[in-house]
């Protein structure tokens, strides 16, 4: 070692002795009155076009599109992970320099700081045509921190710190995207699943979802943002090995589903196949094979094992996807009630907060208690199908309800006959939709002030 290396390891070594025994007495500094630490490199994270990364006989190159984002043009082409790009992009943005050791790296001393052959060197491109790239060679850690050598491109020797050894630690493979359908879940405007029973596909109304296929109805909101949570989510959890990518391909080629997304403006993403099997052949594999094409021509597609739990959710039965509450209302806005069986009838009003009144066929009766009447909107509002009719199934109404809403809206609620141990119920607010609700959730009907007392035990 040179008597200048040795002279400034001596000196960082003082530093750090000289910050521990003055640390207890000394007074509290003013941050904003410290010097600022310079960036290493002093670009805009938007005005970078292309990275490349260096480590022993590794490297990469990130290249960013308008129209795909990252991309990997090095060791192959692949789609990159937007987040696994920038965060390396940031970590070399944010890393700071310590201190300035040398105008100039001294040649003789470069392997003394890890220099002669560098740990990893970065380079970024800017995309302005005809402006340099910055270029940054990571050396060793200080003998006395663990802040890091590196020689930036005008050739400095600089003290920076740590953390840029971090990000700088990483891999091709790191950066290649792992996701099936690489955007999120608000993005996706329409979910399309072929099966072997046939399509489903779902589209996003507003704040709510419609099924168009098999069936034109309401689908449930919860069940179909489910479903674009775990499209958007859906992650290989590895790469293909090469000894299973023959029968990977295989299998995909006849998958059990295949899924395509459509985003906002029509735009569309390359279809998803997911294969009946994974790697281990077995049907209670925790895995399956699934794969697309690459958004990128000419690169690799995205194929890996995924949770077997994906297939299983995307091969739920219709009727499962679609929304099974019939009445859909809130019992405050409750403003009129009439039952009708036959000849009878029961109509329940009032006006605004005042108490309910009560006719039974027309005639006067006895006030119904407001808990008793709140109780039974409650279980008419919570009543939930468990299956639907087939189109065209014929449904004669035996009893009827008529809700009037604040605003003068109305909704009935019908119910037919029995079949088994589940009711035909019908709603005004989804023609032709008719729902199979079990008895037990069917709430009894009143059609006296008395029996609602007894139907709900208010």
């Amino acid at each position: 070692m040179s008597l200048r290396a040795l002279g400034i390891l001596l000196l960082l070594l003082a530093a750090a002795v000289a910050a521990v025994l003055l640390l207890p007495g000394k007074p509290e500094v003013d941050k904003d009155a410290l010097p600022k630490e310079e960036p290493l490199v002093s670009l805009a994270a938007a005005d970078v076009a292309a990275l490349e990364l260096v480590r022993g006989a590794a490297s990469l190159r990130l290249e960013r599109r308008a129209d795909l984002g990252w991309i990997l043009t090095r060791p192959g082409l692949a789609e990159a992970r937007t987040e696994a790009a920038e965060a390396l992009l940031r970590g070399v943005l944010d890393a700071r320099i310590r201190r300035v050791l040398e105008p100039h790296v001294p040649q003789a001393e470069a392997s003394t700081y890890g220099l002669a052959e560098p740990e990893a060197t970065v380079t970024l491109f800017p995309a302005k045509a005809g402006s340099a790239p910055a270029r940054v060679r990571l050396g060793s850690a200080s003998p006395v921190s663990a802040d890091r050598y590196a020689e930036d491109d005008r050739g400095r020797l600089l003290l920076v710190d740590a953390s840029l050894a971090g990000s700088l630690d990483t891999s091709a493979d790191n950066l290649t995207e792992r996701r099936l359908l690489p955007v999120s879940s608000q993005e996706i405007q329409a979910i399309t699943v072929r099966r072997p029973d046939g399509e489903v596909r779902l589209e996003r109304k507003g704040a709510g979802w419609r099924m168009t296929v098999p069936v034109a109805d309401d689908a449930d909101v919860a069940d179909a943002d489910a479903w674009a949570r775990l499209l958007s989510g859906l992650e290989r959890s590895r790469a293909l090995r090469d000894s299973e990518v023959g029968r990977a391909e295989a299998l995909l080629q006849q998958p059990v589903a295949r899924v395509a997304v459509t985003l906002a403006g029509g735009k569309t993403l390359p279809e998803m196949a997911l294969a009946g099997e994974g790697p281990l052949g077995t049907k209670d594999d925790a895995e399956r094979y699934a794969g697309r094409a690459a958004r990128l021509p000419g690169a690799a597609p995205v194929r890996g094992p995924v949770p077997a739990s994906t297939v299983t959710d995307l091969l739920r039965p219709a009727a499962a996807l679609r929304d099974p509450a019939l009445a859909s209302f809130d019992v405050p806005d409750v403003r009129e009630v009439t039952l009708r069986q036959g000849a009878h009838a029961l109509t329940l009003a009032r006006a605004g907060d005042a108490a309910w009144t009560a006719r039974e066929d027309g005639n006067p009766a006895a006030a119904p208690d407001a808990a008793a009447v709140a109780a039974w909107l409650d279980r008419l509002r919570v009543m939930r199908a468990n299956d639907f009719a087939p189109a065209g199934t014929p449904f004669l109404a035996t009893r009827s309800i008529l809700l009037t809403l604040t605003g003068g809206k109305t909704l009935t609620i019908e119910l037919g006959e029995a079949q088994g141990d589940r009711v035909l119920v019908r709603g005004s607010r989804r023609a032709g939709v008719v729902g199979l609700v079990s008895r037990e959730a069917v709430p009894v009907f009143p059609l006296r002030v008395a029996d609602l007392k007894a139907a709900t035990g208010a």
